[in-house]
């Protein structure tokens, strides 16, 4: 008989799943302005990559700009997605939170002086917009910027 999956290895899996199901409902789901969703997902990889040399290079001063610019690209996105409830805007939702909290605790982090913080949240930025890329077709994400990885618990 066949050793069952423990919790752990089934937990786990969660996060591949949910990315092939998004993908899978995105395939299906009507984009209002694909345009719009393809310049929103543009900007905020280059926010992403923007704001990692900035902080490599010590220019704190310049992030802020770039949180606006973020919120600029995110914005994109949403009217390019519509108003109307749909099975991918629900998958996104959390996704474009965990990428907003990210992009406020960099411009908090140079406000406050806490310099040692922004790696901790541009990484968490970055990983945000690479989940957020991973859920459209191929023909809408950015040929540059933070691609699209498969998560680090896949079995």
């Amino acid at each position: 008989m066949p050793e069952m999956p423990g919790p752990a290895r089934i937990a786990s899996a969660l996060p591949a799943l949910a990315l092939l199901l998004a993908a899978s409902v995105c395939a299906q789901t009507p984009l209002r302005a694909p345009q719009s969703i393809r310049i929103g997902l543009s900007v905020m990889s280059q926010v992403v990559e923007n704001s990692g040399r900035l902080i490599a290079a010590g220019r704190y001063g310049e992030l802020p700009a770039q949180s606006s610019e973020f919120e600029a690209g995110l914005t994109a996105l949403e009217q390019g997605l519509g108003d109307q409830p749909s099975p991918l805007k629900a998958s996104l939702e959390p996704l474009l939170a965990r990428a907003r909290v990210a992009a406020s605790a960099m411009s908090e982090a140079v406000a406050s002086q806490r310099d040692s913080m922004l790696p901790v949240a541009h990484d968490q930025l970055a990983d945000a917009v690479r989940s957020i890329i991973a859920l459209f077709p191929d023909s809408l994400r950015p040929t540059t910027g933070p691609a699209p990885q498969a998560p680090r618990n896949s079995l």
